[in-house]
């Protein structure tokens, strides 16, 4: 059962990835550059035959790396729930970035809220030329960034979605 927690918290950033090295080390240094870092981050490579294991225990010494066979998606983020040991559990997909003050502000914001168990943050969806996709997933592309630091120039700049992400909010707790 759920129950309240005690203490500060603490947040495990959770990556399973298959077969995308570069996007999969580009999300890793999203989680590894907050200006509150995660207490843990840990991958989980599902079966991958393209060097992301190697090449993340390399270029990011500090990820813990789990490799699997390639069982699917959901079993491998499992494999990084059970591994993990922080009381919040952040799910990161290989294909997508976090901004920098993400865990500054979930922190912030649990603090302040003690009985929270669950939250998520806007989202933006972009790509990385004007020949990408326009629209996926339901949502329109909000901008186009070639990367991490143009995606924050331009949300910095005060840009709101217009998507409507309503359908993932949280409710209660």
């Amino acid at each position: 059962s759920m129950t309240a927690r005690s203490g500060a918290p603490t947040f495990a950033a959770l990556v399973a990835s298959y077969q995308r090295k570069e996007l999969a080390l580009l999300a890793l240094r999203s989680a590894l550059q907050q200006t509150r870092p995660p207490d843990e981050v840990i991958l989980v490579v599902d079966g991958s035959s393209d060097g992301t294991a190697a090449a993340v225990r390399e270029q990011l010494p500090t990820v813990r790396v789990i490799e699997q066979p390639n069982l699917g998606r959901s079993i491998a983020i499992n494999t990084a729930v059970q591994q993990a040991s922080s009381t919040f559990l952040c799910f990161l997909d290989d294909d997508d970035l976090w901004h920098r003050d993400k865990l500054a502000e979930v922190e912030r914001y649990l603090i302040e809220t003690p009985g929270c168990l669950a939250l998520r943050n806007p989202v933006w969806f972009f790509a990385t030329s004007q020949a990408g996709p326009e629209e996926e997933y339901g949502f329109t592309r909000d901008f186009v960034a070639r990367d991490l630091a143009e995606c924050h120039a331009i949300v910095d700049g005060g840009y709101i979605s217009p998507n409507d992400t309503s359908y993932l909010d949280i409710l209660g707790d």
